[in-house]
């Protein structure tokens, strides 16, 4: 593990929590469904916000 424990892990993450795997379960079974039929070529970052900070 990266940290000391899952509360110092959420530390980085602007939403407060570590991401679960319902949460990566959630956006895959979008981008499998109708309503991603629009999106072509796109990068879908499922990480809780934490990519925008500096």
């Amino acid at each position: 593990m990266c940290c000391s424990g899952p509360s110092r892990c959420a530390e980085p993450h602007p939403l407060g929590r570590i991401g679960t795997p319902e949460d990566i379960a959630n956006m895959v079974s979008f981008l499998l469904s109708e309503k991603a039929s629009w999106m072509t070529g796109a990068i879908v970052d499922v990480d809780g916000g934490r990519h925008r900070r500096t």
